[in-house]
């Protein structure tokens, strides 16, 4: 049953719930990021002390990661399209989700070689030590709603700045994802999106951003904030290939990633703000375009 306000657009009471939820975690949101503006001193000191973690990485081990994250995704995307089942699907979304899938295992399993072989204290000195575990949802989650009205003003201040400047029809690109749960795509293929999306790619990007380029950026400088920076453009960058008129939003939502796994020493907590960030997107989307 839909509810209607005078005055406003027609919202069904799913849609309404939602952004009540939405808006009290902007508010808790506004409140944990002036607090931790206050107490740090505007965030200056919030990293003092933190050196980085002990690695032996060079800058041809971080390239290959690199390389093999980009190029693993296009190779493997060829040959499936040159299956018999595959090559069905040309045209579809499935051939670029399943080759995502396959191309993220390589890179995750090339990452924690890497881990084990570079890092002092292999994996828990890289950052993946499961006792942290419940206490970096915990964490995460409050790192998550500090960032989240930081993010949420600059997405809606980039998108006031293009109506004035372009005009009234300018629209803040949507990720593919979101085109194609709007576009009839099969239930299972969504749901396969939605775990891609929600988990695996905030693993895979985690390791890879955090893990690799931000740990090899702070032990060439040591300097935190300057890795966090550094990296957080990359980040914006490779995202804002698809996202255009993101890059300042990926960009904020990055540095907190980046603050969260130095200050914390774990990936865990940087992946649970990822991992949330796109539920949250996708939910809005969903409630969206369902309940409009």
């Amino acid at each position: 049953m839909d509810t209607q306000t005078a005055g406003l657009e027609t919202y069904s009471i799913e849609s309404l719930i939602f952004f009540a939820i939405f808006a009290v975690m902007l508010l808790v949101g506004i409140a944990l990021f002036i607090r931790w503006l206050a107490g740090t001193n505007m965030g200056s000191t919030s990293l003092l002390g933190i050196s980085p973690k002990s690695n032996l990485m060079d800058v041809s081990v971080v390239m290959s990661i690199f390389g093999i994250w980009i190029f693993a995704q296009l190779l493997i995307g060829l040959l499936l399209t040159k299956t018999l089942f595959f090559s069905k699907f040309q045209d579809s979304e499935m051939v670029p989700y399943f080759a995502t899938v396959l191309s993220d295992l390589i890179t995750i399993t090339a990452i924690l070689i890497v881990a084990k072989n570079y890092f002092r204290g292999a994996l828990k000195g890289f950052g993946l030590d499961v006792r942290t575990l419940w206490r970096d949802i915990r964490l995460g989650l409050i790192n998550y709603l500090s960032i989240l009205p930081v993010v949420f003003f600059i997405t809606v201040l980039v998108a006031f700045i293009g109506r004035v400047i372009i005009g009234e029809d300018f629209q803040m690109p949507n990720h593919s994802l979101i085109k194609m749960l709007d576009n009839g795509t099969p239930i299972w293929l969504s749901i396969f999106a939605i775990i891609l999306a929600t988990m695996v790619a905030p693993i895979v990007e985690e390791l890879l951003f955090r893990g690799i380029f931000q740990n090899y950026i702070f032990s060439l400088t040591n300097k935190s904030w300057f890795s966090i920076f550094i990296t957080s453009a990359l980040f914006a960058m490779v995202h804002g290939f698809s996202l255009k008129y993101h890059w300042l939003s990926l960009f904020a939502l990055s540095c907190c990633m980046g603050y969260a796994y130095i200050k914390s020493g774990s990936l865990f907590r940087s992946m649970v703000v990822h991992a949330t960030f796109n539920l949250v997107s996708v939910a809005s989307a969903l409630v969206t375009i369902h309940f409009g």
